[in-house]
């Protein structure tokens, strides 16, 4: 019978090779987890997008009444008297869709979530488009003291400081180039 005994060397040399292969599974799975969480906030954020498309298909209304929002449509929504009343009680649905749409990717960035690369060529362009196409009343609910998220509000400064003008987007929004 061969006798094994196993010197101290031969112990710390097991003990780092158990050591190394807990670690590169712990690298692993941190990156198959974090894999599954971009995956996962890229799906809600292609949800919400979905669900946009969905509204816009069923209320393409929505363009036209955001032409004409003025501070006094928020009263109107409330109010629901009449059919024009009830249209900005549809489309401020629309705007909230829109506001989800960027909070959600905004997050998403913010948390790690998203690849730089997609947030910059997919979901930036398209809240820069969201915001602007709706800027009359997303300004208004954006205000100090307004009701829409910091991670918003900061998104439009930061945006007007890398010199997006969001008025006057807004304002040619309509208009051939």
């Amino acid at each position: 019978m061969i006798s094994m005994q196993l010197g101290q060397n031969d112990v710390a040399l097991i003990a780092a090779v158990i050591s190394l292969v807990s670690l590169m599974l712990g690298i692993f799975n941190w990156r198959q987890t974090r894999h599954a969480f971009m995956a996962s906030t890229e799906a809600r954020i292609e949800d919400l997008y979905d669900r946009l498309m969905d509204y816009r298909l069923k209320h393409p209304e929505v363009f036209r009444l955001s032409r004409r929002w003025t501070p006094e449509c928020l009263t109107k929504i409330y109010r629901q008297c009449d059919e024009e009343d009830r249209s900005w009680a549809i489309y401020i649905g629309y705007v909230e869709l829109c506001i989800s749409y960027c909070n959600a990717a905004l997050v998403g960035r913010k948390r790690g979530r998203l690849s730089k690369e997609i947030y910059r060529s997919q979901y930036e362009p398209l809240m820069k488009l969201l915001i602007t196409e709706h800027f009359s009343v997303i300004q208004q609910l954006t205000r100090e003291g307004g009701f829409v998220s910091s991670g918003l509000s900061e998104f439009i400064k930061e945006q007007r400081r890398q010199g997006w003008n969001w008025e006057l987007e807004y304002q040619n929004m309509d208009k051939v180039r």
